[in-house]
């Protein structure tokens, strides 16, 4: 088994691990990291049989220019395989990619990982890939993988129980969520799984809570900057010895994309941070600090960059322009309330918001007013990916998302592919009447759906979380076991 993890991943990937090496005493599980502080990582735990630095011997050279470059041949002759064009698309999701800023190192770096990977393909001959899809080289492995027609899986925690699925489509289709749905519109729901998913569709639609298992990153969850004087002095030195380790490691900061985001000195850290407070402040100064009793439509701003927005999303990952369409296309009574992810309050430059506010239908909202107030009182709500359209599908409320996600065509919710199109279906969803029996209905299905084509196990919802469960937490063992059984089911071990 191959797996491909960075940072904390590698932690609560001992789990799968371990669960695919007890198949069997020939099993051997092979990890792939960048740069010597995840290799560090990786050998702490005995469930790697061999980590690989895939970079370890990587030398970028900057007096190289991208236009005397050629594309390494395995990276062509894989999408002459497929008939497909897939690479600058891959790039283009890699957010450690898109902060290099280098058109140079991009193709120097993954030429040299793709070939390097080739040759440990070659040598093992793997009969499972494990991993992410946030970084272009996962996704170009994923594909010979897929060539050879050899399963590479994914593994994801739920958002409403304490469960997680295995996929191996990152369009997140939901494919056995969604047929379990499908059947439970048809057919009863079972009784033991109707008793688990009553209480969270009752959470959802009336106690304004609308996840059971994220009560700790909930709390944990930190605004889009750091206050300098948040920072105790004792985490202020653990910072500065981190950064001091870092900053020793020069040809690691040169050579591995994934400190492509790392400031390159403490002056332009403090600079980066003050700016995200005087941002921070400026936008203050924009909100809205309560729901504005006029008839309005929603938009829940995305996290960025982020792989489900930049992927799934596509062609409507400028969010300010998708805001710019969406409120044209509202009727003339109608205002557009938009309200921000709270870890991007901060991080966006004030002139985003400036931006969307110079649409004379456009209300910015306070990122701390409830999102489930701003969904129950919407008269229709607006998404690229976001769980926000479940919620309002769950509510009774019309939806329309622009992201090629699972339950983008489910009961109350619309997809909308262009903008074209886009005051025609608005108008269309305004004038949706729902049977609340029939949403409850399809809301009890979906859930059910979701419950069923999980597996037992609560995977760590916070980077504190992952040294506890990699220490063999109770939950560690539960997620070992359910894997064990899925990987039976697909009959990829006896």
């Amino acid at each position: 088994m191959f797996v491909w993890a960075h940072a904390s991943l590698i932690k609560w990937y001992t789990a799968f691990s371990e669960s695919f090496r007890m198949a069997s005493p020939d099993n051997k599980v092979i990890l792939f990291v960048h740069g010597r502080e995840d290799v560090e990582i990786g050998k702490q735990y005995d469930v790697f049989d061999e980590v690989v630095d895939i970079i370890d011997g990587f030398v970028y050279n900057p007096d190289i220019k991208v236009t005397d470059l050629k594309i390494s041949k395995n990276i062509v002759e894989l999408e002459e395989h497929f008939n497909d064009n897939f690479f600058w698309e891959d790039v283009k999701v890699d957010r450690f990619i898109r902060a290099k800023k280098d058109k140079s190192f991009i193709v120097q770096y993954l030429n040299f990982a793709v070939d390097k990977f080739m040759d440990y393909y070659k040598k093992y001959a793997p009969v499972l890939g494990f991993g992410e899809s946030t970084m272009a080289i996962y996704r170009l492995t994923k594909r010979i993988f897929e060539r050879d027609e050899l399963p590479y899986l994914c593994a994801i925690g739920t958002r409403y129980f304490s469960r997680y699925s295995v996929d191996d489509d990152w369009y997140w289709n939901w494919d056995l969520a969604l047929e379990n749905y499908r059947k439970y519109l048809t057919e009863d729901i079972p009784q033991d799984i109707l008793d688990v998913v009553v209480p969270v569709y009752e959470r959802i639609i009336t106690k304004k809570q609308t996840t059971i298992n994220f009560d700790y990153y909930k709390k944990n969850l930190s605004i889009g900057y750091n206050k300098l004087s948040s920072n105790s002095f004792s985490t202020i030195i653990q910072k500065w010895k981190a950064y001091r380790k870092l900053n020793e490691q020069k040809e690691e900061l040169v050579n591995n994309v994934r400190y492509s985001q790392v400031d390159s000195s403490l002056l332009k850290k403090f600079t980066r941070v003050k700016k995200a407070q005087k941002d921070h402040a400026a936008y203050a100064e924009l909100v809205l600090n309560e729901i504005p009793n006029v008839k309005f439509c929603s938009f829940f701003l995305h996290f960025q960059p982020e792989y489900t927005v930049d992927s799934l999303g596509k062609f409507f990952i400028e969010q300010n322009y998708l805001v710019k369409n969406i409120a044209s296309a509202l009727p003339a009574d109608m205002y557009l309330v938009v309200k921000d992810h709270p870890t991007m309050v901060g991080v966006r430059d004030v002139s985003f918001y400036e931006d969307i506010l110079s649409n004379k239908n456009v209300l910015l909202l306070n990122d701390k007013i409830s999102s489930y107030e701003v969904i129950k009182q919407s008269k229709l709500v607006f998404t690229i990916v976001g769980t926000a359209a479940l919620e309002a599908m769950f509510m009774g409320i019309p939806a329309i998302m622009f992201g090629k996600y699972a339950f983008n065509n489910t009961n109350t919710i619309s997809f909308s592919p262009n903008f074209w199109d886009l005051p025609e279906l608005v108008r269309k969803k305004l004038l949706e009447k729902y049977d609340p029996a029939e949403v409850k209905k399809h809301a009890l299905a979906l859930l059910a759906g979701k419950y069923a084509g999980s597996l037992e196990g609560q995977l760590p919802v916070h980077p504190d979380l992952d040294d506890a469960f990699a220490d063999r937490s109770p939950d560690y063992f539960i997620v070992r076991d359910s894997f064990m059984t899925e990987l039976r089911r697909r009959k990829i071990i006896d």
